[in-house]
């Protein structure tokens, strides 16, 4: 398994797996989630983004040549309230069922983490549901904690 930088031919694997995220956190967490987001307009032009901008990255895992995952991540503008100026979010992982609690996840991540220290981040910041127990022990053993 390797992970390798998103291209905007993997667009529509990226859009299928957080497809798959939205249904799964829709039935599992959040009713109000619209699992069809990543077809509109809006989310195809939030993923080119992500994969081709400056201020975005999309990395996937590729075992095979399959896309078994992805993690999608990007700069922040500064929050006032807080003495840190260079901010990055991890905005979205999802690994198919099959491949979790396998190290992808974390593979995925530390790339990130790696891109976020060229950017010189500062502070990186995730949301997760708080019933979502798997991921939020995933953000804790890499060091987030519950704000």
């Amino acid at each position: 398994m390797e992970i390798r930088i998103a291209e905007v031919k993997h667009l529509k694997k990226i859009q299928n797996l957080n497809h798959d995220l939205c249904k799964k956190e829709k039935i599992e967490f959040d009713k109000t989630i619209n699992s069809q987001w990543p077809f509109s307009d809006e989310g195809e032009e939030y993923f080119k983004k992500k994969i081709t901008g400056d201020y975005g990255c999309t990395f996937i895992a590729v075992l095979n040549e399959e896309i078994i995952g992805y993690l999608v991540g990007g700069l922040r503008r500064p929050e006032t309230y807080r003495e840190v100026s260079n901010l990055a979010e991890l905005e979205s992982i999802f690994i198919i069922e099959n491949y979790r609690s396998s190290g992808v996840g974390q593979k995925l991540y530390e790339v990130f983490i790696n891109w976020c220290k060229t950017k010189k981040v500062k502070r990186v910041k995730v949301v997760a549901s708080a019933q979502n127990e798997g991921a939020i022990r995933f953000y804790q053993k890499n060091n987030f904690f519950n704000y």
